[in-house]
Parts: C-alpha cells; sequence; structure tokens
C-alpha cells in the first residue's frame, strides 16, 4: 500500500479526530452540543445534513447561506437563507463558529474555502463535520464516515490491493481509502477519470458488435446510450432494469424514439428491482440517481416495488452486467449467481454505496468466479462513481 495510506491509518489509530483541524476541535470542545454552525451551500451534501441537524442534538446549525437562492428566498428548510456578505457579518458577530462546506463542485467550494480562510473563520467540509460532530450511523450509509471501517479492515484491503491486474487499479484504492481516512479530496482527484468513461471508457473492458447487456438500475438511460455510443448501434440485446416510475417514464420514451430502427427489437424495458430473491419493498422513487429502496414499514403501498433476481428477467447467456443500485449491488449478485457462474460476463459494479463494498463484492465475485481479473476506478471529484471492474 501506499506511503500517504499507511501515514493516514497510523494517524488515525493515534487518534481518530486528526483530520479535524484544531480550531474547529477546540470550538467543539467549548461549546458541545451548542456549537454554533453554518452550512455554505445549499445543493448536494448539505442536504444530508440538514436531516439530521435539525433536532439540534448535534449542533446548533444557526443559517444556510446561498448567494442566488437568496435573491428570491429568505429561509431555507426552516433556517435564515444568508448572502456571503451576511455571513461574513454574522462571523463578526459570534466568533465561535464553525462554517460547512458542502459544495460539491470546485469553484464554489474554494470560493466559500478562500471566504473563511480570509476572514479567519473556522471552516471544515462535509466529511470532516460528520467525523468531527460524531454523525456517524445518523446518515445514509451512503454519505457515512467510512475511515474507522477502513482502519479496522486495513489488512483485508491490502490484500485487495494485490487482488488487482494492473497498477492504475491499485493506484485508484490508495487514493480512495486514504481520502476516506483523511477527509481530503484532493487524493480523489488525483485519480478521477471523466464521469463520460464510467462502465466504457474504464479502459478495462473491451465491447464487440454482439455485446448484451443487462443494466440494473438503469436509470434515465445513460448506460443504453453509451452502449450504444461504443457498439455504434452494433449490439445484440440490452435488458433495461429500473424500479423509479420517473425514471421509467423517461425510458420508456427513449425506447419509443428507436421505433421503426433497428433497435426497436434490441430493448427490452422491465420495471422492477434485483436483489437475491423475489419480494416486494419500500422504494424512494425520487427519479435521477438517487431512489433506492428504504425500511420504512409505514410507506404507502403505491411506494412498494417488485424485486427480482437477474437469473430470472433474462433469458440469454448476457456478455455484459452492470449494476448501479445505491448499495443493494450485493444481494443483486447473489440473484445472479447461475449468470455470473455459467457465463462470466464482464462486470461493472458500483462500489461506493457502503463502506465495505470494495471487498464484500470482490470477494463474492471471486468466490464464484476465481478466474476473474479485477479492476478499479473513479469517474469523479466527489464521493460518488467508484466502480469495480471485473473481466
Amino acid at each position: 500500500m501506499s506511503g500517504a495510506f499507511y501515514t493516514a491509518l497510523q494517524s488515525m489509530q493515534n487518534d481518530p479526530l486528526f483530520s479535524i483541524p484544531p480550531d474547529v476541535r477546540a470550538t467543539i470542545a467549548r461549546n458541545g452540543k451548542m456549537t454554533k454552525v453554518v452550512l455554505l451551500g445549499t445543493q448536494g451534501l448539505g442536504k444530508y445534513l440538514l436531516d439530521i441537524v435539525a433536532s439540534k442534538r448535534h449542533c446548533d446549525v444557526i443559517a444556510v447561506v446561498d448567494d442566488p437562492l437568496s435573491e428570491r428566498e429568505s429561509t431555507y428548510r426552516n433556517l435564515p437563507l444568508l448572502t456571503t456578505s451576511d455571513f461574513l457579518a454574522l462571523s463578526r458577530q459570534i466568533r465561535d463558529l464553525v462554517a460547512i462546506n458542502t459544495c460539491g463542485h470546485e469553484k464554489p467550494k474554494q470560493f466559500f474555502t478562500r471566504i473563511c480562510h480570509d476572514n479567519g473563520i473556522a471552516c471544515i467540509n462535509f466529511e470532516q463535520a460528520i467525523r468531527a460532530f460524531g454523525l456517524h450511523g445518523k446518515l445514509d450509509c451512503r454519505v457515512e464516515d467510512w475511515g474507522p471501517e477502513i482502519a479496522r479492515n486495513a489488512t483485508r484491503l491490502e490484500a485487495l490491493g494485490k487482488r488487482m491486474a494492473d497498477n492504475q487499479s491499485v493506484t485508484t484504492l490508495h487514493a480512495l481509502l486514504t481520502h476516506y481516512l483523511t477527509c481530503d479530496p484532493s487524493y480523489l482527484q488525483a485519480v478521477q477519470l471523466p464521469y463520460s468513461s464510467l462502465y466504457f471508457g474504464s479502459g478495462l473492458l473491451d465491447f464487440g458488435n454482439q455485446e448484451k447487456m443487462v443494466d440494473c438500475g438503469a436509470s434515465i438511460g445513460e448506460s443504453l446510450q453509451g452502449l450504444i455510443k461504443h457498439t455504434q448501434g452494433e449490439f445484440s440485446h440490452s435488458w433495461i432494469i429500473e424500479p423509479d416510475r420517473n425514471n421509467l417514464a423517461i425510458l420508456q420514451a427513449i425506447i419509443d424514439g428507436y421505433q421503426g430502427t433497428a433497435l426497436e427489437n434490441r430493448i427490452s424495458l422491465h420495471a422492477c428491482g434485483v436483489g437475491e430473491t423475489a419480494q416486494q419493498v419500500c422504494f424512494t422513487h425520487e427519479g435521477g440517481h438517487g431512489s433506492s429502496i428504504i425500511t420504512d414499514s409505514t410507506v404507502d403501498e403505491v411506494n412498494m416495488i417488485e424485486i427480482r433476481p437477474v437469473d430470472d428477467i433474462i433469458d440469454d447467456a448476457p456478455t455484459f452486467l452492470k449494476m448501479d443500485i445505491e448499495g443493494s449491488e450485493l444481494p443483486a449478485l447473489k440473484g445472479a449467481r447461475h449468470t455470473i457462474t455459467t457465463h462470466k460476463p464482464k462486470l461493472a459494479i458500483s462500489a461506493y454505496h457502503r463502506s465495505m463494498d470494495l471487498l464484500d463484492l470482490t470477494d463474492y465475485v471471486l468466490s464464484l468466479r476465481p478466474d476473474y481479473r479485477v479492476g478499479l476506478r473513479h469517474h469523479t471529484p466527489f464521493r460518488w462513481d467508484t466502480c469495480l471492474y471485473f473481466y
């Protein structure tokens, strides 16, 4: 493993809060749950924090900053909505203040970082906030603090690095793990590939004119478009599997657009989720990329979806199996056991939803087919879109 990973690992073992700046640690030590917090940005990761900090059981969020939105609104999620100028004025009134920079895109993130630095305002990013305020276990598993779990499984992760088939995969693994230990996104940015390279442009998988793709979590059709692009429309079949009713309407419109063309009979749409066994589960139906299975038993029947094993859905031998299903990848792989064991399709499996996905998904796939080669790529500057490739 890389030197940076080992340094970060040792630092976490010596001090679990090593990644939190001293001024923030001192402020929280003085004020505890009464620490006054301002969230910078209303998009992206900030929404996850607002869901749990509104109770004020962890800290006292007193305002949100968003300059464009503040031109139209005065509050956001029942909190005062400030301009940057308002925020600076507030920071002069409340010196013991912590700002959480929740912005994902580089330009606003750097803007707020510079503003806080130049004005002596204690500032941390989203990952640091989860660790500093002890929010682990209280958020969606997709945005938890994975650092402690990585530290506990360092030996297994070291063995995973030795399984990787190419140097770029090893480098990517080191960078991901170091990011989660340090809460420093620069490690991700050092290995990121463009989002457009996801699945088809990783440099690990080859695609011909007889591909049969199983598209689990088809969302709004990006993978279908990728298949069409990379095969020039010459492929045998694509099973598009998607449970979100909002996305299904978009996918159906895309398919309808191919009526009367050579692609018309090569695409089949399946309105369900995938898992190990057939069942009914609750689902969020958010549209886009964020929908997921939920455990809330009070959800109305209208939000229930059908789950089916991949082995029961497909009626042919696929050459490519893709999964991005918001943390349900392991049970879905178990529901594709026969397909994987018998046909050994190329696999592109998202591995950024749960802290142990990298280990658990790899262990399971190799238990079925030890002859797979294993690759790893990261396709954004954010914590999203880490993908395991088996070929």
